[in-house]
């Protein structure tokens, strides 16, 4: 599944930056629900999401569900990432928060 892909490709992004305080949120219900092991997952994708509660444990990380509508930033930088080639290191300029207005 993308999302549980995505979210462990961040949490080592940010670990492997030195990040102390990382706060992941996600619009899926049922990842949050796995990955604080209050159900398990499909087989499928239960080493990732082994992977994702061991970033959480030993960085002390959260994970926390956001409804649709506050994840429509995301969504619109996830859709405008598929353009590009590399990726930002800097602040986006004020143009560019523009376009993520929702």
């Amino acid at each position: 599944m993308a999302e549980t892909a995505a979210k462990l490709f961040g949490l080592n992004w940010c670990k492997n930056r030195g990040y102390d305080i990382v706060w992941g949120e996600t619009d899926y219900m049922l990842l949050t629900i796995w990955i604080k092991k209050e159900w398990r997952p499909p087989w499928a994708l239960e080493n990732q999401i082994q992977e994702i509660q061991k970033l959480v444990d030993y960085h002390g990380f959260n994970i926390s569900h956001c409804f649709r509508e506050a994840n429509k930033p995301a969504d619109k930088l996830a859709a405008l990432s598929h353009g590009l080639v590399g990726y930002m290191s800097s602040t986006p300029s004020r143009n560019f928060l523009d376009i993520l207005r929702v």
